[in-house]
């Protein structure tokens, strides 16, 4: 099977406490599995503007540390990751937001879609 290297999404709120809406960018499925982000798998996320890198975590200084997690949907477990914060407005994700996800082997580089 040919794995999709490029991954297209959007930036969307959530509800949160006191009315507050931060971002949220929404990753699921089983393609997460495929390029290495099997649920419990520990990962970094390093912040530049516009540009979000998701790592397995290693031990050089990171932004946020977050974990991948399985979640039951339709009566089947799926690998999902939430990014999800005041931090992603920070370096430049807001709502409606359309973003890439360019995926390698344990890494996934999310950018603002041009």
């Amino acid at each position: 099977m040919i794995k999709k290297i490029i991954r297209n999404l959007t930036v969307t709120c959530q509800s949160y406490y006191r009315n507050i809406y931060p971002p949220i960018i929404i990753m699921k499925g089983a393609w997460l599995n495929d390029w290495g982000f099997e649920e419990d798998t520990p990962i970094a996320v390093y912040c530049e503007d516009d540009k979000l890198t998701v790592v397995k975590q290693d031990n050089k200084k990171r932004v946020r540390l977050m974990k991948v997690y399985g979640k039951c949907i339709e009566n089947k477990m799926t690998t999902m990751l939430l990014l999800k914060g005041k931090w992603l407005r920070k370096w430049g994700f807001d709502f409606g937001t359309s973003v890439v996800v360019r995926c390698e082997y344990g890494k996934l580089t999310i950018t603002k879609k041009l």
